[in-house]
């Protein structure tokens, strides 16, 4: 695959070579300006940096939540990326002891057990609320989950295993929004919730988020062009 693109890389000209990187940074600066641009229709994953997009729970529902030092959030893939960020990036900010359940590893499950039971939450999160790995570590952990006193539930508000097991515990659900992937959740219930119980100030990352990508759209397409030219110098 390599050398293939190194031969097509060699019969290029420095003018061709200029011509794609230019092309590279106006496709990126008009996609970004396309972004902006749709951020305010609805049903778009763009739309979660809209002005008046809602979260789907309100703080005085979760803020009884806050009480526990030791949060433990089950999901697979985009379910718990954007929390791991948050984590990895404000860890000095957070005084509290995350656990993020992503596979099947008999090492996290012994560390969970071994925390009082009383100071645990436990976050699942879903979007399908039928993720089998999920369902598998919920089992693993049901002697330890303490229906609607520690638990929280974020999944699509369709007939799924989560949702009839939130509806028979009588456990907090927050509904996931369909129109928005895992992987581009971070800003709506998915993040969102778990980084107001670490501690952190929710409203603000949209805001800031939204008003970096304002003020630097001509340095991110800039980045992508310098990038490009580093390849095709190759």
């Amino acid at each position: 695959m390599r050398e293939g693109l190194q031969i097509i890389n060699n019969f290029l000209t420095n003018s061709q070579k200029k011509n794609k990187i230019g092309s590279v940074y106006n496709k990126t600066k008009k996609d970004l300006n396309n972004i902006f641009k749709r951020h305010n229709t609805q049903d778009n994953f763009f739309n979660v940096l809209r002005d008046n997009f809602k979260l789907n729970f309100n703080i005085s529902d979760i803020k009884k939540f806050s009480k526990f030092r030791n949060i433990v959030i089950i999901g697979m893939g985009g379910s718990v990326l954007g929390t791991k960020a948050i984590y990895t990036f404000l860890y000095k900010r957070i005084k509290k002891n995350l656990i993020i359940i992503d596979n099947l590893d008999n090492r996290n499950l012994y560390k969970i057990k071994k925390l009082k039971k009383e100071k645990k939450l436990f976050i699942l999160v879903s979007k399908s609320g039928n993720t089998l790995e999920t369902l598998s570590n919920i089992n693993l952990l049901s002697n330890f989950i303490n229906k609607s006193k520690n638990t929280i539930i974020i999944s699509e508000n369709q007939n799924s295993a989560l949702s009839i097991f939130a509806k028979k515990n009588n456990i907090k659900f927050v509904e996931h929004k369909k129109y928005i992937g895992g992987r581009f959740s971070v800003l709506t219930e998915v993040g969102m919730l778990p980084a107001y119980l670490m501690g952190l100030k929710i409203n603000l990352f949209r805001k800031n988020l939204f008003k970096f990508f304002q003020s630097e759209k001509k340095f991110i397409s800039n980045s992508v062009s310098i990038l490009s030219q580093i390849y095709l110098s190759k």
